[in-house]
C-alpha cells in the first residue's frame, strides 16, 4: 500500500470532501472555496494517453530494481546458488503543459551526481522525445523510466524495445489497473550451426490513482539453453517497481514559456534531443585493446597440429575466433596470419580467420590463395573445408566461390579444387538459406546456384562429374528427383545417388520409389546391381514404412545363401528396425519373423561377418553422442564397404552427422584371397576415403588403385605410425545478444562453442608373416563458454560457464591370410574421457568458482558372434 498521499491529490477528492461540510460553512467561507474549485478543477492535466498529471505538483516514487541471475541446470545438480542485485532511488516527476507539447520533468532528490531529464509523451501514449543533459555519458536507465510510463488502450499494438527489437504488446485496462504483456523478438540473432532455445516472458502490472500511476511492477524474465548444452544455460530475471510516496503541490522546475526555453532551464543550454530506442554505440562494449599478434603468439603452442583434438585447443580456437572477430585493422590481420613465426599453425589460423566471419578477415585469406593452381592445395583446401561450415555465411562470399567454381570447371588440370569447390558451394547454399532473414526462392545468388547445381544433374555428364554433383547437391539439402540415376547409373554414380536420397524426408518415398527401391534389392530390370549397391536400397527402403508385401520379400531375399554377405546384412537391418521401434514397420517385420518358415534356427543363422551396429559414447538429460558402424563384406575375404558416423542430437529429436568416415574397397580379393573367381580376380585394387564432417560431405581421396600402387603404399606406409586424414577446428554455437532491461541494465549473453578433430591411421604389413594390421582414430575435443552479464551500475553481475569433454573412438582390423580362407577380426573401442564444468559467479569484483568433472570409462563394443569367434581364436586372451 501507499502511504503518506497528500489531500491535494485531485479536484475530486477535494470536491467529494468539502461537499459533506457544506451545510457546516458560513455564506463567505462557501464563495471562497467555490472559487478554489474552480481553479483546482481547471488546472492543466496530462491528456496524452490514459494516464493523467497536473501541472503545478510534484509526485515522489520510490524506483527498485532487482536483478537475478540463475543457472539452468537438472534437478540432479546442487548448484542452487543465485547471482542478486537490488538498486533502489527516489525520483520526483513534475509535468507542464505548454505550447504545442507537453512535458514531465525527472529528477532525482537524494543524489546529486545524477542530472534531470525529460520527457514527452504523443497522444498515442507512446513516448515521443527524451531530452537529456549534455553531461550524461549514458542514458539507459533514464530512457528505462520514461518507457514505464508508456501505456496505451485496450488492445494489441507493434511497438520496439529499448534495444530496437521488434515488440507485441497488449493492454487490458480498467478504471484502477492496467496490464501490459509483452513478447519481443530481436530482429538480429547470431543464432549458429546446434542454436539456442530463448523464451521470453515481460509483463507489466500498474495501479492507478486518479489515472496517476501508483504502483507498477514490471517483471521480465529470459531463459537461454543451448542445444546441446543446456547445463550452460542460464535463467535471468529482472523486477522494476515504481511506487508512488508522495503527491505534493508546487514543482521544482516552471514552463518557461515555450519548449526550449524549458529545456535549457532544466538540462543546460547544450541538451541532447532522443527517441525511446537505443542507439548501438550506447550499449555495445569496447573491444580488447591487445593486438591480435600478441593473442596468437599467446596460443601459439595450443594451435599446433599434435595439440588438435585436445581441449586447451579447442578453447584457444574459441577465443582467438572473438579477437578476430574485433580485429578492424586489415594490416593487423595480415600480419597475424603471413608470420613467418605462424608458418607451422597456419591451417589453424586459416580455420580461425574463416570461423570468425567478418568481410576482412576472410578477404585477407583469400588474397593468400590460388585456384588455379593443380598441386599444392593444402591451405586451399583448408579453407575450402572451414567455409563449408559457415551456418551464415554472406551472399558476397557465395558469390566470390561461386565464380571460383565456374572457372575451375572449364579447367581440366583442377579436378581436385572443382570437386571441393561443387561441394563448398553445395554446403554454403545450404547454410544461406537456413538463416533466418534469407529467403532463398528470391533471393538471386541463391537461385543461380541451385540452377547451377542441378543442371549438372540433368546435363549429360556421367562417371565421376555426375557423382561430383550428386555430392554437392547432397551438401546443399536440395531434393531432386534421382531414382532414374540410381537404376541406370554406373555403380558408383547409384551409390552417389542413394546417400542422396537417404537425407530426404519419408514424404518423397512414394510407392512408386519404393518399387524402384525394390527391383534394385531384388535385380530386376533394367539391370542386376551389385551386393553393395543391393544393400544400401536395403537400407533405404527398411527405414521408409514399406509395406507389408515388401517387407515380406525382404524377408525372403534372407534365404538367398548364393550371397550370404547381403542376406545377412539384410537379416541384421531388419533386426535393427524391430528394435527401433519405429512404426508400423516394427510390428509388420515382427509379425513376419513369428511364422515358422522365418523363425527357425536355419533362417536366423545366416553366418556372414556384414554387421550394423549401433552404440552410445555418451548421453546426458538434453543430448546424446552416438555411433553407427556398417561393415559390409564381400561374399569371399575382404570388406566392401566400412562406414563410422558420429551422431550427436537432442534426446529424443532430430540429431547431426557429427563426423562419419567411408572407406569403400573392391578388386583386393586376388591379393590376398587363394580361391577367387575370375571376375573378382580380374578387378584392379582400388579403395576411397570419404569423410563427412558436421552435415556435409567432405571431397573423397583414392587411398589406391592399382597392384603397383597397393604395393608401393604397403612399402611407404607400413610401420611409419599414425598418418593424418583430417585435422580441423570449427565452430559449434557462435551466439551474442544484447538485451536493455526494463530496468535500463544491459543484459549481454555470450555463447561460445567449438570442435577440434583430428582424424588419423596407421596401416603395418607383414609380407613374411601374411598379415595386416589397421587402426582408425577418431579424437576429438568439444568446449564451451558461456558468458552471461548485467551490467548493473557499479557492481555489475556475471554468470560464467565453462564446459568441455574429448573422446577418441578406434577402430581396427586384422587380416590374417597366412591359411585358407583368409580370417578377419574387427575390433572397436572407446577410450576414457572426461567431461568438465566449471561455474565462476561474479558479483562486483568479487567471484566463486564450483567445479565438477565426471569420468567416462572406456569400453569395448562385441560385434557379430563370427567376428568374436575369429578374433578369439587370432589373439586368444589378448582379445580385448
Amino acid at each position: 500500500m501507499v502511504t503518506g498521499i497528500s489531500s491535494f491529490t485531485s479536484s475530486n477528492f477535494l470536491r467529494s470532501s468539502i461537499e459533506i461540510n457544506m451545510a457546516r460553512l458560513p455564506a463567505i467561507t462557501l464563495a471562497i472555496i467555490t472559487c478554489l474549485l474552480s481553479a483546482v478543477s481547471l488546472l492543466p492535466i496530462s491528456a496524452a494517453g490514459i494516464l493523467e498529471y497536473h501541472t503545478e505538483t510534484s509526485y515522489s516514487y520510490r524506483y527498485q530494481v532487482e536483478s537475478i541471475i540463475q543457472e539452468s541446470h537438472d534437478s540432479r545438480t546442487k548448484l542452487k546458488n543465485s547471482l542478486e542485485q537490488t538498486v533502489t532511488k527516489e525520483l520526483t516527476i513534475n509535468y507542464f503543459a505548454g505550447g504545442s507539447k507537453s512535458l514531465y520533468a525527472v529528477w532525482f532528490p537524494k543524489d546529486k551526481h545524477e542530472n534531470p531529464f525529460c520527457f514527452s509523451i504523443a497522444s498515442s501514449g507512446l513516448i515521443d522525445k527524451i531530452y537529456t543533459s549534455s553531461k550524461d555519458n549514458s542514458n539507459l536507465v533514464k530512457k528505462s523510466i520514461a518507457r514505464l510510463f508508456e501505456v496505451q488502450s485496450d488492445g494489441k499494438y507493434s511497438s520496439r524495445s529499448l534495444d530496437g527489437s521488434s515488440c507485441s504488446v497488449t493492454y487490458k485496462t480498467t478504471h484502477s489497473s492496467i496490464m501490459k504483456r509483452a513478447n519481443c523478438h530481436p530482429d538480429k540473432v547470431e543464432s549458429k550451426l546446434f542454436g539456442v532455445s530463448f523464451h521470453s516472458v515481460v509483463g507489466t502490472h500498474i495501479s492507478l490513482l486518479d489515472k496517476a500511476i501508483n504502483l507498477l511492477e514490471s517483471e521480465e524474465y529470459y531463459e537461454f539453453s543451448p542445444k546441446l548444452a543446456a547445463r550452460s544455460g542460464a535463467r535471468i530475471k529482472s523486477i522494476v517497481t515504481l511506487e508512488l510516496k508522495s503527491v505534493r503541490p508546487g514543482a521544482r522546475f516552471q514552463w518557461k514559456g515555450d519548449l526550449d526555453t524549458t529545456l535549457k532551464h532544466i538540462l543546460g543550454d547544450n541538451y541532447i534531443i532522443g527517441d525511446s530506442v537505443v542507439n548501438d554505440n550506447e550499449f555495445v562494449k569496447g573491444v580488447d585493446a591487445e593486438s591480435l599478434s600478441n593473442v596468437v603468439k599467446r596460443n601459439h603452442h595450443q594451435l599446433k597440429s599434435q595439440q588438435l583434438a585436445s581441449i586447451e585447443n579447442v578453447q584457444s580456437f574459441i577465443k582467438l575466433v572473438l579477437s578476430v572477430r574485433r580485429c578492424h585493422n586489415k594490416d593487423d590481420l595480415i600480419k597475424a596470419l603471413n608470420s613467418r613465426s605462424n608458418s607451422d599453425i597456419l591451417p589453424q589460423l586459416i580455420d580461425i580467420y574463416v570461423a570468425a566471419n567478418t568481410k576482412p578477415a576472410i578477404e585477407v585469406v583469400l588474397e593468400r590463395l590460388k585456384f588455379d593452381k593443380s598441386d599444392g592445395i593444402v591451405e586451399e583446401e583448408r579453407f575450402l573445408l572451414a567455409v563449408s561450415h559457415l551456418s551464415h555465411p554472406q551472399s558476397w562470399l557465395l558469390e566470390r566461390v561461386l565464380s571460383i567454381v565456374k572457372k575451375t570447371s572449364t579447367s581440366t588440370g583442377n579436378l581436385p579444387h572443382h570437386t571441393s569447390m561443387l561441394l563448398t558451394l553445395g554446403a554454403l547454399y545450404s547454410d544461406y538459406c537456413h538463416g533466418e532473414d534469407h529467403q532463398c526462392s528470391t533471393d538471386d545468388v541463391a537461385s543461380e546456384i541451385a540452377k547451377y547445381l542441378l543442371e549438372g544433374l540433368s546435363s549429360e555428364c556421367s562417371g565421376d562429374e555426375l557423382r561430383r554433383y550428386l555430392w554437392a547437391v547432397r551438401n546443399s539439402g536440395l531434393k531432386p528427383d534421382v531414382i532414374h540415376i540410381v537404376l541406370d547409373g554406373d555403380e558408383e554414380s547409384s551409390i552417389a545417388a542413394l546417400q542422396l536420397l537417404s537425407t530426404y524426408e519419408s514424404e518423397y518415398f512414394t510407392s512408386s520409389v519404393k518399387d524402384s527401391l525394390l527391383r534394385v534389392v531384388l535385380r530386376w530390370f533394367p539391370r542386376a546391381h551389385n551386393s553393395t549397391v543391393r544393400m544400401l536400397a536395403a537400407d533405404l527402403l527398411l527405414s521408409n514404412q514399406p509395406t507389408e508385401e515388401q517387407c515380406l520379400i525382404l524377408a525372403e531375399a534372407v534365404r538367398d545363401r548364393s550371397l550370404k554377405e547381403f542376406a545377412t546384412f539384410v537379416l541384421r537391418k531388419i533386426e535393427s528396425v524391430i528394435e527401433s521401434g519405429v512404426e508400423p514397420t516394427t510390428s509388420i517385420l515382427h509379425n513376419i519373423l513369428r511364422r515358422d518358415e522365418f523363425n527357425n534356427y536355419d533362417y536366423l543363422s545366416v553366418g556372414g561377418k556384414s554387421n550394423s551396429l549401433h552404440g552410445v559414447v555418451a548421453k546426458s538429460t538434453d543430448s546424446t553422442l552416438e555411433f553407427v558402424s556398417t561393415t559390409v563384406f564381400g561374399n569371399f575375404t575382404s570388406i566392401k564397404r566400412s562406414t563410422n558416423s558420429f551422431y550427436v542430437g537432442e534426446s529424443g529429436g532430430s540429431r547431426l552427422s557429427l563426423v562419419a568416415v567411408d572407406v569403400a574397397i573392391d578388386g583386393v580379393d586376388g591379393l590376398i584371397a587363394s580361391e577367387v573367381p575370375p571376375e573378382e580376380a580380374s578387378k584392379e585394387p582400388e579403395a576411397w576415403l570419404a569423410l563427412t564432417l558436421l552435415d556435409d560431405m567432405v571431397r573423397p581421396n583414392r587411398l589406391f588403385h592399382g597392384q603397383g600402387d597397393v604395393m608401393a603404399k604397403v612399402w611407404s606406409y607400413s610401420g611409419v605410425g599414425p598418418i593424418t586424414a583430417m585435422q580441423c577446428m570449427s565452430p559449434l554455437i557462435d551466439y551474442q545478444r544484447y538485451i536493455i532491461l526494463h530496468s535500463g541494465y544491459l543484459l549481454s549473453v555470450d555463447l561460445r562453442s567449438g570442435l577440434s578433430l583430428n582424424l588419423d591411421g596407421s596401416f603395418d604389413v607383414s609380407l613374411w608373416s601374411r598379415n595386416a594390421d589397421t587402426t582408425v582414430r577418431s579424437q576429438g575435443a568439444v568446449a564451451m563458454e558461456a558468458r552471461y552479464t548485467i551490467d548493473v551500475t557499479n557492481s555489475p553481475l556475471e554468470l560464467k560457464i565453462n564446459s568441455n569433454a574429448n573422446s577418441q573412438l578406434n577402430f581396427g582390423s586384422h587380416i590374417d591370410f597366412y591359411n585358407s580362407p583368409a580370417r578377419m577380426c574387427i575390433r572397436m573401442s572407446q577410450e576414457k574421457s572426461t567431461y568438465q564444468e566449471i561455474y565462476t559467479r561474479y558479483h562486483g569484483n568479487k567471484g566463486t568458482v564450483f567445479q565438477r568433472t565426471y569420468k567416462v570409462p572406456g569400453r569395448t563394443y562385441r560385434l557379430t558372434d563370427l567376428n568374436s569367434i575369429f578374433c578369439n581364436d587370432m589373439f586368444g586372451q589378448n582379445n580385448k
